[in-house]
Formats: structure tokens, sequence, C-alpha cells
């Protein structure tokens, strides 16, 4: 699942998301550092399926919000896919603030460098 990319300032990415997360009622912020825009989230079981935990991380230099999904709890049955759609669910609240990278079509496996005399590989 790709990240997610934003045009506006950090600071007001990293407050809209810590808004998004709080308004969740099976999200509950367990660590927020507003200086390195750093939040860990815990997200209720889903199901028969462990704890999870989410961390999100704003990067501002290069416009892009970086998150991470995994089992704070082991457990033997996938969530089939609930943490995706959380995050997806996240984007979605953004209105636009916040999409996935590529979101306007273009990423690293649907650019075609071919139609410039280029080519997607290492060389060109």
């Amino acid at each position: 699942m790709p990240n997610s990319s934003f045009t506006v300032s950090p600071n007001k990415v990293f407050t809209l998301l810590k808004d998004m997360v709080a308004s969740e009622p099976s999200f509950t912020i367990t660590e927020c550092d507003n200086d390195s825009l750093y939040l860990k989230v815990e997200v209720e079981p889903h199901n028969f399926s462990g704890q999870d935990a989410m961390d999100f991380l704003v990067k501002g230099v290069d416009k892009v919000v970086i998150f991470k999904s995994y089992e704070n709890e082991s457990a033997s049955i996938s969530d089939f896919g609930a943490c995706k759609n959380q995050v997806d669910k996240l984007r979605e609240k953004s209105a636009g603030v916040f999409s996935a990278m590529g979101g306007g079509g273009i990423t690293s496996d649907t650019y075609d460098g071919g139609a410039a005399g280029k080519h997607n590989g290492a060389f060109g």
C-alpha cells in the first residue's frame, strides 16, 4: 500500500491527521511528537486478530506521510485488510489534503518514459 503525498504545509497535514485519528473510535493515540511530526496509534482488534498499531511520520521536505501498520500482539488470523481500509478511510476523510502517492495516476509502476526516448530501467 503506498504512502501518502500532500501539497499543503506539513504542520497542517499533521494537525489534520491527529484530528482524524482522534475522531476514530477504534484508534487510540499512544504517542505524539509534534516536533518530529510523528504519531503512534493503537487500533482495536478486528474480529479475532491481535492488537494492531500504526505509526505515521510526516516528512515535510519530501511532502509525504509515511506509515507503518503492524501487530502488537501476534495473532493466528489475518485482519483481512482492516488496517489498509482504515488508512484508506483516513485519506478519504482528508478531502484531498493527502492522497495515495501517485494519486494522479503516475507511479513508478505506471510511468512510461519510452515516449521521451527513455526507458524505465536503471540505465535509461
